[in-house]
């Protein structure tokens, strides 16, 4: 046995870890049986699988937006776009709407929206958010490390993910 697993396993017996056999290993005196690795095929096919990654944690669960919203998809063919977008202290998006159905999610710093009549929200790390679509909105990153988020346009070929508010253009 080479010297690196010898001393591998003195540590290891050390501890409390002793291999009985291939199917079970003793810890503190306890034999438990080994975990099945996540290639196990073993559950029936189209059963759901004993830990479904599907069933992960929430981050948005909504098909209405800030100012209500209601979300609609664009008519056409399917066109996803995912971007991450990073927003430095004091930088500010522009005042624009969506075309599209549109969601982020911060991963890093904050970014408050102005949402005009509809007052300001401002969105932390872990958050998500649906944005508004046809509605004027600004963010501006108020804090004072970078924002990183993800940004989800979920629109169609032909779709404006993004529209710039013209400047004679009223709330």
């Amino acid at each position: 046995m080479p010297a690196f697993f010898m001393i591998l396993t003195s540590h290891l017996t050390m501890i409390g870890f002793h291999r009985t056999n291939d199917n079970e290993q003793q810890v503190d005196g306890y034999m438990e049986k080994p975990i099945k690795s996540s290639r196990d095929n073993s559950h029936q096919k189209g059963a759901k699988p004993p830990v479904d990654v599907h069933d992960g944690v929430p981050l948005l669960d909504s098909g209405v937006n800030f100012i209500g919203e209601q979300v609609s998809y664009p008519s056409g063919k399917a066109r996803i776009k995912s971007m991450l977008a990073t927003m430095e202290p004091g930088q500010k998006t522009g005042w624009h709407k969506h075309g599209v159905p549109t969601y982020g999610y911060i991963l890093e710093g904050q970014i408050t929206v102005d949402y005009g009549d509809r007052g300001k929200t401002t969105y932390f790390a872990g958050e998500g958010v649906l944005e508004a679509m046809d509605y004027w909105h600004e963010g501006i990153n108020d804090g004072d490390v970078p924002a990183r988020v993800v940004v989800v346009f979920m629109g169609a070929e032909g779709a404006e993910n993004v529209i710039y508010k013209p400047d004679a253009v009223a709330d």
